[in-house]
């Protein structure tokens, strides 16, 4: 929860802003209207295990994305297609506000829908690319968000991350002795979520991008692109 003061600083500087020029308008961390915060990543793998990560720093917010793969058979209706599943994990460690376990159970699913349908919506990526031998073997593909730290905009920090760690995947180009390996080449295009905020002035209503922890909490409506 916010302060009813920190809520009318928030509010304040916008409205403050504009009215001198809306085109300087400032947040009060010093950010634009439509400014990403820094972003750092860092990508690790480890071929034995099959195995690539990325962690993500957007601002204050901070996850790390877990890309694993094994070999399975495939369902007897799709012989050809592989599997593709993601899992978000919100705990304590994050924020305070993820002590409620059915609240933040709730959000973590939520998450993972919207990465999964983002990807699955613009055909990203291709599941038959994961078929080894036709009904016999595919592979199953994992990614798992961990939340470190959640200081705002989790669905661009998780989708970015996401998308990261699986093009950093690498996978045998055979289960032989061959040490060969190839990344995932499923992955057709890099979708990547963009978050909006708005507030309802009745003046003047204003969208915002990269949204922090304490704009979500007075925000009047959002918006993925």
């Amino acid at each position: 929860m916010l302060s009813t003061n920190e809520r009318d600083f928030l509010l304040g500087s916008l409205k403050v802003n504009r009215k001198a020029d809306v085109n300087t308008v400032q947040r009060a961390d010093g950010r634009g209207l439509l400014e990403f915060r820094r972003m750092q990543m860092s990508l690790r793998r480890c071929l034995q295990e099959h195995q690539s990560e990325c962690e993500l720093q957007l601002g204050r917010t901070r996850v790390l994305a877990v890309v694993s793969g094994e070999v399975i058979a495939p369902f007897p209706d799709r012989p050809t297609e592989g599997f593709l599943q993601f899992q978000v994990e919100l705990s304590p460690m994050g924020a305070s506000i993820f002590e409620h376990k059915q609240a933040h159970k709730a959000w973590a699913a939520e998450l993972s829908r919207i990465v999964e349908r983002s990807i699955r919506d613009c055909k990203a990526l291709d599941t038959e690319a994961l078929a080894i031998v036709a009904g016999e073997s595919v592979w199953a593909i994992k990614c798992t968000v961990h939340v470190l730290d959640h200081g705002g905009n989790l669905v661009d920090a998780v989708s970015i991350a996401s998308i990261a760690a699986l093009m950093h995947f690498r996978r045998p180009e055979s289960l032989g002795m061959s040490s060969a390996c190839t990344q995932l080449s499923c992955i057709r295009s890099r979708s990547i979520n963009r978050s909006f905020i708005r507030f309802n002035d009745q003046d003047d209503p204003v969208m915002l991008l990269d949204p922090t922890d304490r704009e979500e909490k007075i925000v009047d409506g959002s918006s993925l692109v």
